[in-house]
Order: C-alpha cells, then sequence, then structure tokens
C-alpha cells in the first residue's frame, strides 16, 4: 500500500512540478552564471535582444514569474484546503459543554 502511494506521489510531482521547477533552474543558470542548457524549457529568443544579442532582463522576469503562476496553477487544481473543510463540518455539530 505505501509503495503504491509513493507510486502515485512521484508520478503527480514528475507530471506537476518537473516542467516550471526544470524552467526556473534554466532562467536562475541563465541569469547567474550565463550558461544555456541543451533542449531548453524556455524560450531563449525571447531572453535575448534580436538586434544586438543582449540579454533581456525584463522579459526574463515575465518569464520567470509566468512560470511560478503556472506552478502555482498547476499545485492548487490537486490540492485540498482543510480549513474551510473542517469549518463547514464543525458549524453543524452542537457544542455541549
Amino acid at each position: 500500500m505505501q509503495q503504491q502511494l509513493l507510486t502515485v506521489a512521484v508520478n503527480l510531482n514528475t507530471l506537476l512540478l518537473d516542467g516550471t521547477v526544470r524552467g526556473m533552474t534554466e532562467l536562475e543558470l541563465l541569469q547567474n552564471r550565463s550558461i544555456t542548457v541543451p533542449d531548453t524549457v524556455l524560450d531563449l529568443n525571447s531572453l535575448f535582444y534580436a538586434e544586438t544579442g543582449g540579454y533581456n532582463a525584463m522579459n526574463a522576469k515575465k518569464c520567470k514569474e509566468l512560470m511560478a503562476t503556472e506552478m502555482q496553477r498547476k499545485m492548487t487544481d490537486c490540492m485540498m484546503w482543510i480549513l474551510p473543510r473542517k469549518r463547514r463540518h464543525s458549524s453543524k455539530l452542537p457544542k455541549i459543554y
């Protein structure tokens, strides 16, 4: 049973986070160390100026924000929020002292 749960969790993690986390890591490598990797998730043409070939920091910031919101959207689709559920059930129960 535990092996099955672990397998489901790993597969879910792979589907949800691998692309966005990989893109964020590639962007950090490009920003901090000027390194690009082969077969990148990012659109490198949008991160550099077409005329001069220089690094476009504004587009990089937009790209990072888009990846962060995409990661957040993917994660919230499969999360269950406990507090609203607890509040919904606890309001129906009478309090006996």
